[in-house]
């Protein structure tokens, strides 16, 4: 095996147990039940944003008090409805501030769509041109750039947090295309999406170089079936970029997180019980990634540096020069973050900069090599000075 080869399996591995992780915190999630005692109490808002292709509609849902991390959903073909709004409001009461646009915005206000009428077969038609305003090029970029920056904006909005953004059918290629577009999104969650892999140059799998966040794929049973490749191909796309990543195939069909969908005659869509454990991955991920706007990305440090370890993670915090403290995937949970913060005095100076925590004592050091831009990290130091990256000057220095 290469030395590049398992670097990789490496890196993979630390993917795949960050991941267990968050299952089981999931499986203990959707065990305790839907709601729970601590619910929060919400306000529902009907808002109009401007965008570059004119103003949209959306309901901006949140605590009573306080603010909290941002989340974007992405509504599936049948757009705002009362179902996404309680989508809204259950999230909301999480701890949550949630916009829920009209993607459709382009075309009509409200499309009227009652989907327990609603016939596939007949009445297709009435929902392609729809899609196709959000689907077209650069149109969810643009959208997102607007909602991210008016979220910002609003008290409710806890702006040291990173964005989710979470999808459904159409809307998990959305995801991809949103997450792509600003480092502001920390997590992304996509279910039952669809033409998340395609043959395009414009295939959403194809972003995954430019997504910085932790992401979520639950996959229908019937998509699957379909196109069984896809998975791989997104999978093998999400690891090669370096991005944590978690995709899971659902006993369940194309649809099966929405109430309201549409159902063939003795063949219901809707699965609650997939429903509650996609909900249940989707909280986890929301609690695991939007602890911090700065940090950590889920690209590595290996990937950055080359560092043979595999031992850091690196976010991208270039622009802001400082990063909260975070807990590697090497460490355990008992393991204590011992400094607040950290501003690297390096910024901006062609040097890759990064500011690390050993696990052993409370000394910082400073790791400087011949690369543009700057990056900080906190690792954990190997036992020998062997594994540090080729080329790494180390100095001793508070940063």
């Amino acid at each position: 095996m290469s030395d590049e080869t398992k670097n990789q399996d490496e890196q993979n591995e630390l993917s795949r147990r960050d991941f267990v992780a968050m299952g089981i915190a999931a499986g203990i999630v959707a065990a305790a039940g839907g709601a729970s005692a601590a619910d929060m109490q919400v306000v529902e808002k009907d808002v109009e944003i401007t965008t570059p292709d004119g103003v949209c509609n959306a309901a901006f849902i949140h605590p009573t008090t306080g603010s909290h991390p941002a989340v974007l959903i992405w509504a599936d073909a049948f757009g705002l409805r009362p179902a996404l709004r309680d989508m809204g409001k259950r999230l909301a009461a999480q701890g949550y501030s949630v916009l829920v646009p009209n993607p459709f915005y382009r075309v009509t206000k409200d499309p009227k769509i009652d989907t327990a009428t609603f016939d596939f077969a007949k009445d297709r038609d009435k929902i392609q041109p729809l899609m196709s305003s959000i689907n077209a090029d650069g149109a969810a970029e643009k959208d997102a750039g607007a909602f991210i920056a008016w979220l910002d904006q609003q008290k409710e909005v806890n702006k040291s947090k990173k964005i989710g953004t979470q999808g459904y059918c159409m809307g998990g290629p959305l995801v991809m295309r949103t997450a792509a577009s600003s480092n502001r999104i920390g997590a992304g969650g996509s279910f039952h999406g669809g033409g998340l892999v395609t043959a395009n140059p414009n295939s959403p799998h194809l972003l995954a170089p430019k997504i910085h966040a932790r992401m979520y794929f639950g996959v229908a049973k019937n998509d699957d079936e379909r196109q069984p490749d896809a998975k791989d191909k997104l999978k093998a796309a999400l690891d090669a970029a370096h991005v944590a990543n978690k995709i899971e195939v659902y006993p369940a069909n194309h649809g099966w997180c929405m109430p309201d969908m549409p159902a063939p005659a003795n063949a219901p869509i809707y699965s609650k019980p997939d429903a509650e454990r996609a909900w249940a991955e989707l909280l986890t991920l929301y609690k695991q990634a939007l602890a911090w706007r700065h940090g950590p990305s889920q690209r590595s440090l290996p990937a950055r540096l080359g560092d043979p370890s595999g031992q850091a993670h690196v976010p991208r915090c270039g622009a802001w020069n400082h990063f909260s403290p975070f807990r590697t995937q090497s460490q355990t949970s008992s393991t204590p973050s011992r400094r607040p913060s950290c501003r690297c005095r390096d910024a901006g100076v062609q040097a890759a900069v990064s500011c690390a925590q050993t696990a052993s004592s409370s000394r910082w050091r400073r790791h400087s090599a011949g690369m543009t831009g700057s990056a900080c990290a906190r690792m954990t130091e190997p036992r020998s000075t062997r594994s540090w990256p080729a080329g790494i000057r180390r100095q001793t220095s508070r940063c």
